[in-house]
């Protein structure tokens, strides 16, 4: 909490993201003004714009609510897989949407008061959990999670983080209901205990991503609406 209330900190969080996504037009911060901050006042560029989830407004102004997605998903997932440097509390206020001089949408990212540095070892674990969740490869996937600490309950992250349960490659559509039915039994015989110790078990930057994961997701199912793209 002390070092989210640094704005010092926030403005060199700031600052580092800025240069990490400059020649991504799709996503901008705003512009530190150090001669007018100090560790408990931070003053920025204003921008205008409306709120990444006010989907109405996208449109207004001729913008695609999908493109919006595609560009919160991007940067979220390079922040986590390649910068190591996440934005831990992407909620809607935290992003506004404008529109550029070339008719393109631009994300804007505020607030960088909470961010969390991951580790190399945590990283790579991660992309590689991405990986087995896409491809669907069950064992890379028992194996990632197992790594990550999840134990017997390794079957649960692919639910949290991917929305989807472990399976083979190749399963029928026959195999994959029954499939999805045995781990649907399953999550309902999870106890808050199971859960508390899952939690405890895993990496400390687990639970700041989880959440990061959790509202961008939920960010993208409202831009995305039934074009959503997993």
């Amino acid at each position: 909490a002390l070092r989210e209330l640094d704005f010092e900190l926030e403005g060199w969080s700031a600052e580092r993201i800025g240069k990490a996504f400059a020649a991504d037009a799709r996503i901008a911060v705003p512009k530190i003004h150090w001669r007018l901050s100090t560790p408990k006042l931070l003053t920025m560029e204003f921008v205008e714009g409306c709120r990444v989830d006010d989907v109405e407004a996208i449109r207004a102004m001729g913008l695609e609510p999908l493109r919006v997605a595609e560009a919160v998903c991007d940067s979220f997932a390079r922040q986590a897989h390649s910068l190591g440097f996440v934005h831990a509390d992407p909620h809607p206020g935290n992003m506004l949407v404008r529109r550029r001089s070339s008719g393109e949408a631009q994300v804007v990212l505020l607030d960088h008061g909470l961010y969390c540095e991951l580790s190399e070892e945590f990283r790579r674990d991660f992309c590689t959990f991405w990986r087995a969740a896409v491809l669907r490869d069950d064992a890379a996937l028992r194996g990632v999670c197992e790594r990550l600490g999840a134990g017997a309950l390794h079957w649960v992250l692919p639910l949290v983080f991917a929305g989807q349960q472990q399976q083979q490659q190749r399963q029928r559509p026959q195999d994959l209901a029954a499939a999805r039915a045995a781990v649907e039994r399953r999550a309902r015989l999870l106890t808050l205990e199971d859960v508390s110790n899952l939690l405890q078990s895993l990496p400390k930057e687990m639970s700041l991503v989880l959440r990061t994961n959790s509202l961008v997701r939920s960010l993208v199912k409202k831009l995305a609406g039934e074009e959503q793209r997993r």
